[in-house]
């Protein structure tokens, strides 16, 4: 009997989609918990301009470090022959799996960011598009 490719896959497949579920679920608590904060502060109408900038300031943040703790991704999907020859197999080996760490160690910090920057880019469309579309519509 021929094994489907769901079959095959079996257990390290669901665990996949468990890890992927959690992620997601992580990342919508994160952005609910960061709009909620970011909405608040922007109605305060003597801090708004303080939100603001400090949700972008934190945004760059996060973002210039995970790049530099990620070496500016010039490690990112890399092979062995791509690596100069003058290393050996265990030190191109040892290179590759220290990048594949430092891109998963550091994968809080995408959340992080997508969790600063969403509130803010939802105010700016806000803002600057949806009102020029209703002022188009004559409503």
């Amino acid at each position: 009997m021929k094994k489907s490719a769901g079959q095959i896959r079996g257990k390290a497949g669901s665990a996949d989609r468990r890890a992927a579920a959690k992620k997601l679920l992580v990342l919508a608590l994160a952005v609910t918990v960061s709009s909620a904060v970011y909405f608040w502060a922007i109605t305060l109408e003597k801090y708004w301009k303080t939100a603001v900038i400090a949700y972008l300031v934190a945004a760059s943040v996060v973002i210039i470090a995970y790049f530099i703790v990620n070496r500016g991704l010039t490690e990112n999907n890399i092979t062995p022959e791509m690596i100069s020859d003058e290393l050996s197999a265990e030190e191109k080996a040892g290179l590759i799996e220290r990048a594949a760490e430092r891109k998963k160690k550091t994968s809080w910090m995408l959340v992080l960011f997508i969790a600063i920057i969403t509130p803010v880019m939802i105010d700016l469309l806000r803002l600057f598009v949806f009102s020029r579309l209703f002022d188009l519509s004559g409503s």
